[in-house]
């Protein structure tokens, strides 16, 4: 194994990661499974324990890089092998690292990093050798790499990027924002909401400007084509003229080593955009052509100077008015919820001293108020997704003694002046949670919010828009609830 080697590149990033304490558990099976399959990665693995092991006991200032030592590092391998102390060796190396990692799990429990993305569908899938193969919904945490020998998985970030892979693959997901392709081939479909998301490989960087578009790693080449949209590509080296974007149906062939750049013709055949994984399946969508159905929605107008009115696609909220919906959405018994829609902020107070609260977006909900202490007819029980003046970062909260939330990581800080069209999304899957609003004018102002639910022993699901102030005005449009994961098939009898 040399420093050439990309199992190298992994496997001192996993063995980095576990000294540091911040090794995911998808990542600690990975560096089992490197550990035990290949000597190499056993006796680097035994190196580099040890070496840590002894940095610790040096005096501050002195450095020792295990990169340096990289290509003698498969010399005491091939010793062990030929002498045949192999198995002895990867014996060692699985039992410390089970030991370590023992520690690792035992350590006392602090606040769990929320998810960036989901295993939503696979098809045919193949994982390494010896890996435990990963059911749909597995959580996916940033640093985490996804490696398939064969076969097609989906996954579903919080932002509603969606992704494809085909093995072989290895892709690390770097954030919610941003993911890394070592090698083989994805195709991404970026939701307007999600504007900016990028994938990077060898010699490029991807940024969507809303669109559908597949990237392959293989050969040493980067091949992007656009399906759908428009694309930005950022390059380690100057790019000739007119190649700094891609539009629908053009594609590009770089070849980092050798400095060069081929225009090709988009071939969607071959990325598989219709392999039969299944969209989100959307279980309402509300077009606010007129009165509201009461098959659909109630509303609770809990003072006086609250109305509801929806015409011409449009739902205009006035005062402290709520929308609930009129029947629940189990989030679990759905395969996560997703609430989307466009809002725009028509008038709001924002004297720039007091806290006034611009919007909320609740699930598990009973859409009702506590009247005996609840003078405003806000709900009394629910997870609130909330916007407000004083800190304008969405953030996540419980409501109720039945349910709880924690672990939030707050991304960005919106700019809001009345008049301002934002979209938003809300996701809950029934532990995760994440609330995300983009300006529709500058996609670059966006902010998202994601927490963990830590508690719940509610039984109600409806969802709510709530129009939070006396004199706040609300133009909600385009307002669709629907899966966050494409439901399974329906088992057969």
């Amino acid at each position: 194994m040399s420093a050439a080697d990309p199992r190298f590149t992994e496997l001192h990033r996993l063995c980095e990661a576990l000294c540091e304490g911040l090794l995911s558990d998808v990542q600690a099976q990975r560096l089992q499974d490197l550990v035990r399959a290949d000597r190499d990665a056993a006796w680097f693995y035994v190196r580099f324990m040890d070496l840590h092991a002894a940095l610790e006991r040096q005096p501050e200032g002195l450095s020792l890089d295990i990169l340096s030592q990289a290509p003698a590092l498969s010399g005491p391998a091939e010793v062990c092998a030929r002498s045949g102390r192999w198995p002895w060796l990867a014996a060692l190396a699985v039992a410390v690292l089970v030991v370590i990692l023992g520690v690792w799990f035992w350590r006392p429990a602090g606040p769990t990093a929320p998810a960036v993305a989901w295993l939503t569908q696979t098809i045919d899938c193949r994982w390494p050798a010896g890996a435990t193969p990963s059911p749909t919904g597995t959580e996916l945490r940033g640093g985490d790499i996804l490696t398939l020998e064969a076969g097609i998985a989906e996954l579903t970030l919080v932002s509603g990027v969606r992704l494809s892979v085909t093995g072989p693959v290895g892709l690390e997901l770097t954030s919610v924002e941003s993911v890394l392709l070592q090698h083989g081939q994805l195709t991404a479909s970026v939701p307007e909401n999600a504007l900016g998301f990028s994938v990077r490989a060898p010699g490029v960087k991807v940024v969507d400007l809303g669109t559908d578009f597949g990237v392959q790693v293989s050969g040493g080449t980067t091949e992007v084509h656009v399906f759908q949209g428009k694309v930005r590509l950022e390059l380690a080296q100057p790019l000739p003229a007119g190649h700094t974007h891609l539009e629908e149906d053009q594609a590009i062939r770089i070849n980092p080593p050798r400095g060069t750049v081929e225009e090709l013709a988009a071939r969607p055949a071959e990325f598989g955009r219709d392999r039969g994984l299944a969209p989100p399946q959307v279980v309402l969508r509300e077009d606010f052509a007129g009165p509201l159905a009461a098959e659909r929605w109630t509303t609770r107008l809990p003072v006086r100077q609250a109305s509801l009115e929806a015409a011409d696609g449009i739902l205009k909220l006035r005062g402290r008015a709520h929308l609930v919906s009129a029947r629940p959405y189990d989030p679990v018994a759905l395969g996560g919820l997703r609430v989307s829609g466009k809002v725009r902020f028509v008038q709001f107070l924002n004297d720039g001293q007091g806290n006034f609260e611009l919007f909320d977006v609740l699930t598990r909900s009973t859409g009702l108020a506590d009247e005996r202490t609840e003078k405003h007819g806000q709900a009394a029980a629910g997870i609130r997704f909330r916007l407000e003046t004083r800190r304008l970062t969405p953030t996540i909260e419980a409501i109720g003694p039945e349910l709880r939330v924690g672990s939030l990581v707050r991304v960005g800080s919106l700019r809001i002046q009345e008049g301002d069209t934002f979209r938003f999304e809300v996701m809950d899957d029934g532990r995760n949670l994440a609330f995300k609003l983009t300006d529709l004018a500058d996609p670059a102002n966006t902010a998202t919010t994601t927490a963990v639910v830590t508690l719940d022993s509610s039984a109600t699901d409806h969802v709510v828009i709530h129009n939070r102030e006396g004199r706040h005005v609300l133009h909600l449009s385009e307002l669709e609830i629907a899966t966050s994961i494409a439901p399974p098939p329906p088992s057969e009898k």
